[in-house]
């Protein structure tokens, strides 16, 4: 502060300190992938945060900066989707963030139902795919020559 007159000037300073808002944010070594698989979390929280809490819908919570290895699994027949919450607070405030790791099945299993073997020309087949959930179906279809007549 500056005050003056026509007799003087006088200045007086006093420092503040702001304390920041704690601001969440993490990295996940993948956001998807087959079970059982590996998450390695990198936390890149700002603000100075005093606690933490890591909320895994796998079951587990952890009050660390960071949580240790976590090994996320799904059954043969199902996709499973995880979360991953993280809550910081300091004394101005709290934040938080929500992220999902999905888990495919393990193995891929597929097979075709055909609804007809034979037929005459012009022959017209449905081709019914059964795989693992999560699967990406490409169809080659070849003919007697061995000539690939569809593309991935």
């Amino acid at each position: 502060m500056k005050v003056e007159n026509v007799c003087g000037i006088v200045t007086d300073e006093e420092e503040v300190l702001v304390h920041p808002y704690p601001i969440v944010d993490f990295g996940i070594s993948s956001d998807e992938g087959c079970s059982p698989l590996p998450i390695t979390f990198f936390n890149d929280t700002q603000g100075n945060a005093d606690n933490y809490q890591w909320i895994i819908s796998n079951g587990n919570t952890y009050t660390t900066f960071e949580p240790p290895l976590q090994t996320f699994t799904t059954s043969d027949s199902l996709i499973t989707v995880y979360t991953v919450t993280l809550i910081a607070d300091n004394e101005c405030g709290i934040d938080t963030l929500t992220k999902e790791i999905t888990v495919f099945p393990p193995d891929v299993e597929a097979f075709i139902e055909l609804d007809t073997l034979s037929g005459c020309e012009p022959f017209i087949v449905s081709l019914i795919p059964f795989t693992t959930p999560g699967a990406i179906i490409n169809w080659l279809i070849y003919d007697e020559a061995g000539n690939v007549q569809g593309s991935e």
